[in-house]
């Protein structure tokens, strides 16, 4: 397999899988509305609905139906009149025009529903696209890119948060950061500066703020990794590095007006005085060993309790699997880097791991 046939397939794949939901006109909604509407509750089991997403239905949409169908006198919505007396308009997690795919889809369509499906949608593919390009930038054989850029761009975390697009966005924003970056650093070049300023601009317009803050984490520490084993000269890997905190800055000059907005919004938040039992409430409970193994267990792969968003009905202890497991497969992928050598080649990656387990 080479790159161009990494390509075709990948875009091959995504357009399959992706294609048919926009063609046969439905929308991504995590349940059916009986509640709202006054309807007995006998949810129609040939389609998944949990209510745990409801953040969806009664946050996101209404959200960017107001930046879709606001009364707005200029091109953004700045007011919402829809919550109590009414508040500032959100411009964060993708859901307002300020967000240039937002505007961009807004042009063909002003349903919130139809909107929000398509930028999921857009998420995950340019996901699988930025995930190729790192992967061959950073040298792989194409059809480990391919595997490794389809695993990003539909895995089980994609697929699974389909209804925060918050979370999607956060990846696919952070994997181009990563691919341009390791661009800049093998040749600095203005197209991928401008590159990196939009994306980061991008992610900090539509990514969940705890999550922007552990991406930014792995950025620098990349970033910084990359440039100790920079084989140019000191001078020059400084000036590499400046020229891309420089254009990282663009970035985030381009969305002071909202930061700045957002930070008085929650200086007058009573949110921010949440006691911490509210958090401790929401912790996992470990009151023995078999708690301790299932939350290990789920670390890995939740579908080994039963499926993760059947609703109600999924089995809470660990019966029997609710889905096909690719733990194995992944787990011998991860024994074999440790043999012939690999490991003294690939310390930082099992470094990373552990860190973060």
């Amino acid at each position: 397999m080479n790159k161009l046939q990494a390509r075709l397939l990948l875009s091959a794949t995504l357009i399959g899988l992706f294609a048919p939901i926009l063609l046969r006109g439905e929308v991504l909604f995590p349940h059916d509305n009986r509640l709202e509407v006054g309807l007995p509750d006998r949810p129609d089991d040939s389609r998944l609905s949990n209510r745990k997403f409801t953040d969806h239905s009664l946050a996101f949409v209404p959200e960017l139906h107001e930046q879709l169908r606001g009364d707005a006198s200029g091109w953004i919505s700045t007011w919402t009149p829809h919550v109590e007396m009414g508040r500032p308009a959100a411009h964060v997690s993708g859901f307002s025009r300020a967000y240039l795919p937002t505007t961009v889809l807004a042009w063909f369509s002003d349903n919130p529903l139809v909107v929000y499906t398509a930028l999921v949608l857009l998420a995950m593919c340019l996901t699988g696209l930025f995930g190729l390009a790192l992967f061959e930038e950073l040298g792989l054989h194409p059809a480990a890119g391919l595997v490794g850029a389809l695993g990003l761009a539909a895995g089980p975390f994609m697929t699974s948060r389909m209804t925060f697009a918050m979370f999607v966005w956060g990846v696919c924003w952070t994997v181009a950061i990563l691919w341009l970056a390791s661009a800049f650093l093998r040749r600095p070049r203005l197209g991928l500066g401008v590159g990196i300023a939009f994306a980061v601009h991008a992610l900090f317009l539509t990514a969940y703020p705890q999550q922007i803050i552990w991406h930014a984490y792995m950025l620098a520490g990349y970033v910084l990794l990359r440039l100790a084993r920079h084989p140019a000269e000191l001078k020059v890997r400084l000036r590499i590095a400046f020229q891309l905190a420089a254009w990282a800055c663009v970035g985030l000059a381009s969305i002071a007006p909202v930061y700045l907005d957002l930070a008085l919004n929650a200086a007058r938040s009573a949110r921010l005085d949440t006691p911490d039992d509210f958090f401790l409430e929401r912790m996992p409970m470990l009151a023995g060993w078999r708690d301790g193994a299932l939350f290990w267990a789920q670390t890995f792969d939740t579908t080994w309790i039963g499926h993760p968003f059947a609703g109600s009905g999924a089995p809470t202890t660990a019966t029997r699997l609710g889905g096909m497991s690719l733990t194995p497969l992944f787990a011998l992928l991860a024994a074999l880097s440790c043999t012939r050598g690999l490991l003294r080649k690939l310390w930082p990656v099992h470094a990373f791991i552990g860190l973060c387990l």
